[in-house]
């Protein structure tokens, strides 16, 4: 074999083991979250035309891409964006999103939102331009990243979520991120882990809306149903959220769960108690809107009477809450707000859940539902045990005393208000409840556990 030949075979190895490198590293960074960061999306267009205030916004984790404009109370806006591909999530933040219809052809996204006046709840230390609404866009993660992100932060006492609420300890230092001229400087670059966190592209075509710019996305847990959103307000404040998930999210969610899905499938839980069954069959996918209180331990997300202060609501005649204009209130710092959240999960045969699980009044209020509706009409108790255990036979004759009894109502739900002293043992600050069913079957539900302020207090 001459030179020459042997600078040919040289060469055309040299040129294979570098397209091979190429393409590893290529399949590597599209599998990476960090390849995400070229996936900004950019606006064509919003109708009517209004002022465009995104350059005023405060910085945001570095996969999301946000916009805002000076809206006008009672108007519905069409804003078409360019994106690479359909994204994961949208969050209207002061709006409220009606639909959002993706063109792959044209690559562009089409969101149809309505701007009431609605004030976006915020802190000094991060300024929202009055009277405007954001967009933000999300393309989400690979399923395989979200997966294996879930595992690992599994054993954490509070679940992973992404979203400008996601590290709220940071807050306090964005006093530091404007510039000489006020202008707002570089964000904070996410870190992998950051990154890695989120809802899935299989999500794509859901969407949220909420008034409050703290706001968090939950990814479902490992082989769970239960993606959710957490939002930041200040105390005695409501916020109107809502949370759409797709078609193709919920189709990627009985694959991962190995349960066949329907709309009845799924409840809206808070700190892990199932809290409400009003869950909305819609032509794309399902939808829950929660009435989200921010008092510390209230678990209810529904039919709280809504305050029309700082976030700009007002109950309707039909008691559901509805954005109108309103003066801005002195809003608190962030390490001052009030977290609340909600997440969909599979829905309980037999559930009970207090309005608040740090009681600190003269009565308790206790809800719960049912899951099947052969149980309308049935009578419930609630029932104060001491230390049931998981796998503890369902019977009757569970030992306990019965404290209130009720019907369940023809939506399935169930409601009882006693006295305090009622429901905590003589002399014990904590006090253990089930709700249960008699019949050919007995239902119990899973217990739970009330913390009483009031005697605490007196201690």
């Amino acid at each position: 074999m001459n030179r020459n030949n042997v600078k040919r075979i040289r060469l055309t190895l040299t040129r294979f083991f570098t397209t091979v490198t190429g393409l590893l590293c290529t399949i590597l960074l599209m599998g990476s979250p960090l390849a995400y960061a070229g996936e900004q999306a950019s606006v064509v267009s919003i109708f009517p035309q209004v002022d465009d205030v995104s350059s005023e916004l405060p910085p945001v984790p570095g996969r999301l891409s946000l916009f805002g404009w000076q809206g006008s109370p009672g108007t519905e806006y069409t804003v078409t964006f360019s994106v690479l591909r359909e994204p994961a999530v949208v969050v209207a933040v002061g709006a409220r999103i009606q639909s959002t219809t993706f063109d792959s052809n044209e690559s562009t996204l089409t969101v149809e939102v309505t701007y009431e006046g609605a004030t976006i709840l915020t802190d000094d230390s991060v300024p929202v331009p009055e009277g405007s609404f954001l967009l933000a866009i999300d393309p989400g993660v690979e399923a395989a990243v979200s997966a294996r992100a879930a595992k690992t932060l599994a054993a954490k006492s509070a679940r992973p979520c992404y979203g400008p609420a996601s590290d709220t300890s940071k807050a306090q230092d964005r006093t530091d991120d404007f510039g000489d001229e006020g202008g707002l400087l570089d964000p904070p670059v996410a870190n992998d882990t950051d990154l890695s966190v989120g809802f899935p592209r299989e999500a794509a075509g859901s969407y949220a809306s909420t008034n409050s710019f703290f706001w968090c996305l939950i990814p479902p847990s490992a082989g769970g149903i239960d993606p959710g959103f957490k939002v930041l307000g200040p105390k005695g404040k409501t916020d109107a959220a809502e949370l759409f998930l797709s078609d193709s999210f919920v189709t990627y969610l009985a694959g991962t769960s190995g349960l066949f899905l329907s709309t009845r499938s799924f409840a809206l839980f808070s700190e892990r108690t199932q809290v409400s069954i009003d869950v909305a069959d819609r032509d794309t996918g399902i939808s829950a809107d929660a009435s989200l209180l921010f008092q510390e331990g209230n678990t209810s997300i529904g039919d709280d009477p809504v305050d029309g202060d700082a976030l700009g609501f007002a109950v309707g005649d039909s008691g559901d809450p509805v954005r109108t204009r309103s003066t801005p209130a002195t809003l608190p710092a962030v390490s001052d707000l009030i977290e609340r959240s909600f997440e969909f999960g599979k829905r309980e045969s037999l559930s009970l859940a207090p309005s608040d699980i740090t009681p600190s009044g003269s009565s308790l209020d206790l809800f719960g539902f049912v899951g099947d509706e052969d149980l309308i009409g049935a009578t419930v108790e609630v029932v104060r045990v001491q230390n049931l255990r998981c796998n503890e036979v369902q019977s009757a004759a569970i030992a306990g005393v019965v404290i209130a009894r009720d019907t369940v109502g023809s939506n399935g739900s169930f409601n009882v208000k006693i006295p305090t002293s009622t429901a905590f043992p003589t002399n014990n600050s904590k006090a253990q409840l089930i709700s249960r069913i008699n019949g050919e079957q007995v239902q119990l539900s899973r217990q739970i556990t009330l913390t009483n302020q009031s005697r605490n207090a007196r201690r």
